[in-house]
């Protein structure tokens, strides 16, 4: 390893890079922090521009900002305590862990899912992550108890049984499971007691800051289409202990480096107040690409390989991921995550065998992958690619925006009818009313406004949307890209699928002049949602 100074001037020298990398992507504020070894506490940061845009502070290696899905790995670590205690093993199933999943509505998912299963993401369940996230930083279910009952009307899809299928829903499981067996009311209380204060972390909480907390947190940010960041209210996951154990965690890069210090001395079987965390970095089910796999809230791989799989970059590059550490002599360990969440993009690079670390977090959900690309930099500098051997991130970066940038163009063409569109042959008021599916949980209620249908998830204002007639009794409620990051949802989601910005409104079979549904595919493995029409 190069001695601390050394490795500084060459990381300062990155940062022109990193700098023009945020203003491509519209990211207002970056912190960077990198170790070269967990017995050297002279540790590289890097705090690039704002954690707010209209005060114009400073981002600081203190600035808590949403680590988004970080917080599985964290989720995996507070597990990884109870299993060395003998209150939980990995095999357990999920069922014995969290009794009324005995009651899921799939039994041959409750007789077969293990804890092991829900963390690494191969447990075939099926996910309701787009009816849970909304806009303006909203979680559309209210409760943890709503979101179990939610959880057990989940079904097995046997082709993903066994297989690498990302799934935050089964992560709301693993967090009833980590309650239950450590009787702790929260997951965020759980994870203080045995994480957090344990190991000094000053700023971290699995608990969303209340709004307009100043503290040093960041504001959140999306970027319109010409690169200009708007802010949008923060993401509320791990509210009311909803997708807490997914993406819940608030954090500040000082304190991920001692959290991740401390589990690269477990890794390495040094006296931490974590125990196991060796097991979560061990491949649990094979990803696509050669020699990568899913741990336990980490992805594992050894270089050259590709990173990002599961970041915004991951699933906006046609060809995959660029691969990283070309020409290296020898084939280290890695495990990562990112995390994505509107507002803000995160990444955590470990090399657990020479004990290095570089995490970025950032408070925008830009329009590529910023803090992906700066681990990409950082990475490759800490172990000596050649330059000519190195990725060239801003024609990745660029091309990836590209694909960012042509979403709206492609929904809009598949939306185009290859047959004759159907005319509307009712009023408008006809479609007027609340709907509520199965479970009593989600909601819409559309209304009349100006001539124009509006529903609204939940019956929230902040989630209304314009309905546009499309064909018959099918009405889409697509807008603009620039219209929908500013109103703080997660364009690049779920929301690829024209389908997806589908409503189709279902006729009583005994009345068929009567409209007693809506129905909304909202993901393409699993039959509609319907909403049945209900007198308030």
């Amino acid at each position: 390893m190069a001695s601390s100074n050394t490795l500084h001037h060459r990381l300062d020298a990155l940062r022109p890079a990193m700098e023009a990398l945020m203003r491509l992507g519209g990211t207002p504020g970056l912190s960077l922090a990198v170790v070269d070894s967990i017995d050297d506490n002279n540790v590289y940061y890097a705090n690039i521009g704002v954690r707010d845009i209209a005060s114009g502070q400073p981002v600081t290696a203190e600035t808590r900002f949403p680590a988004c899905s970080l917080a599985k790995a964290v989720s995996a670590a507070a597990m990884g305590l109870l299993v060395d205690e003998g209150k939980a093993s990995w095999d357990m199933l999920a069922k014995d862990a969290v009794p009324s999943f005995a009651n899921s509505s799939d039994a041959a998912l409750a007789e077969t899912t293990t804890l092991a299963d829900l963390f690494s993401h191969r447990s075939g369940m099926s996910s309701v992550g787009a009816l849970v996230g909304g806009s303006a930083g909203n979680v559309l279910v209210a409760t943890q108890a709503d979101m179990l009952r939610v959880v057990n009307e989940q079904v097995l899809l046997p082709e993903r049984r066994g297989s690498y299928s990302y799934n935050s829903t089964a992560y709301d499981l693993a967090g009833a499971a980590l309650e239950t067996l450590s009787q702790q009311p929260t997951v965020a209380a759980l994870v203080d007691d045995r994480i957090v204060r344990p190991l000094g972390l000053q700023w971290s909480s699995m608990v969303p800051p209340l709004e307009n907390s100043d503290n040093n947190t960041c504001s959140c940010y999306n970027v319109l289409d010409d690169g200009t960041p708007v802010r949008v209210p923060a993401p509320r996951v791990g509210e009311n202990g909803v997708g807490a154990a997914s993406g819940g965690l608030w954090t500040c890069t000082a304190d991920l480096v001692k959290l991740y210090r401390a589990m690269l001395r477990s890794f390495h079987g040094e006296d931490t107040p974590l125990r196991g965390i060796s097991h979560t970095m061990v491949p649990h089910v094979a990803m696509p690409g050669q020699d990568t796999a899913y741990g336990l809230g980490w992805v594992r791989t050894r270089l050259p390989n590709t990173l990002g799989q599961i970041g915004l970059n991951g699933r906006l590059l046609p060809d995959g991921m660029p691969t990283v550490g070309n020409g290296l002599h020898r084939r280290p360990l890695v495990v990562y995550h990112q995390g994505t969440l509107p507002g803000a993009l995160a990444c955590a690079v470990l090399l657990p065998e020479t004990c290095q670390v570089v995490v970025v977090l950032s408070n925008a959900l830009a329009l590529t992958d910023v803090p992906d690309w700066v681990a990409h930099l950082v990475v490759e500098e800490l172990l000596g690619v050649l330059p000519d051997h190195r990725v060239d991130v801003f024609k990745y970066a660029h091309q990836s925006m590209a694909i960012n940038l042509a979403w709206y163009d492609g929904v809009t063409k598949g939306l185009v009818l290859t047959t004759v569109r159907r005319p509307r042959m009712r009023s408008l008021e006809a479609y007027v009313g609340t709907y509520v599916d199965r479970t009593g949980i989600f909601r819409v209620v559309v209304t009349l406004n100006e001539h124009q249908l509006v529903w609204a998830f939940q019956g929230l204002d902040s989630e209304r949307y314009g309905l546009t007639h499309y064909d018959g009794d099918t009405f889409t409620w697509l807008q603009t890209r620039n219209e929908l990051v500013s109103r703080g949802r997660w364009v690049l989601g779920d929301d690829c699928r024209p389908d997806f910005w589908q409503v189709v409104f279902c006729e009583d079979d005994g009345h068929p002049a009567t409209i007693n549904a809506v129905q909304w595919k909202y993901d393409p493995a699993v039959p509609p949602i319907e909403y049945r029409r209900v007198t308030i």
